[in-house]
């Protein structure tokens, strides 16, 4: 009824943002093993699928927006990574490397910044002009990867709908843990990362799994299950 709410007006100005589909609405995932939501093979090594159910098991999540709504620009919590899939409408992205972000001035304790990647104002924040930003649309199909640490902004073009992910592995390992100690929040999934038991790395017996481009939701939940149970704390 939301979805049906954007063209009439009635919702025109909301926005439903990284709403969790597991916790929420579980039966847009399919029946077991959820075959009709697939999750990418780049993603499959998402060390949070390696710990007991947190917070961390809420992804994927829903994306819906009329034209016109936007997320102001960002980085996404606990230094993860993050993508999203469009099924439909279009998206104006504005991504900048981590490298940058010292110069987007950023807002003290927060994880946003001051400046509107999308009405660029040189004379109220100068460091912009030394700042490097890839800017993109998103057409439905085409899914769009943000590195751990890039802030982020996105214009809705059109009435969207979008899933997407989180996730820490490898190459985002460290950044999350000196961003959990960092925004004091998750000491548990700190202590859980650190310990000597932890499985870090790929697994070829996840990778082996994987035939095509992509894995069903309920193998890619399930394949770490037994590892996640070996670590002591």
């Amino acid at each position: 009824s939301f979805n049906r709410s954007l063209s009439d007006g009635k919702f025109s100005k909301h926005y439903l943002h990284d709403w969790s589909i597991p916790k929420n609405c579980p039966e847009l995932l399919g029946a077991v093993p959820f075959e009709e939501y697939r999750v990418p093979k780049y993603f499959v090594d998402d060390y949070y699928q390696r710990m007991p159910l947190t917070f961390d098991h809420s992804w994927p999540s829903l994306f819906l927006g009329p034209k016109g709504t936007a997320s102001s620009l960002h980085v996404d919590s606990g230094g993860s990574h993050f993508w999203l899939y469009l099924q439909s409408g279009q998206k104006e992205w504005r991504i900048f490397p981590k490298e940058q972000v010292i110069n987007l001035y950023p807002k003290p304790g927060t994880s946003y910044f001051h400046v509107d990647p999308f009405h660029l104002d040189f004379n109220q924040f100068p460091l912009l002009g030394k700042s490097k930003v890839y800017a993109f649309t998103q057409f439905p199909g085409e899914l769009v990867f943000v590195p751990s640490m890039c802030a982020h902004s996105v214009l809705n073009v059109d009435d969207i709908v979008g899933f997407s992910m989180n996730y820490v592995d490898e190459s985002s390992f460290y950044r999350h843990l000196w961003q959990t100690l960092k925004e004091s929040t998750g000491y548990w999934n700190f202590e859980y990362f650190v310990n000597k038991g932890f499985p870090r790395g790929w697994n070829m017996n996840v990778r082996n799994r994987i035939n095509n481009d992509s894995v069903p939701f309920g193998i890619f939940k399930s394949l770490w299950y037994n590892a996640s149970m070996t670590v002591k704390l």
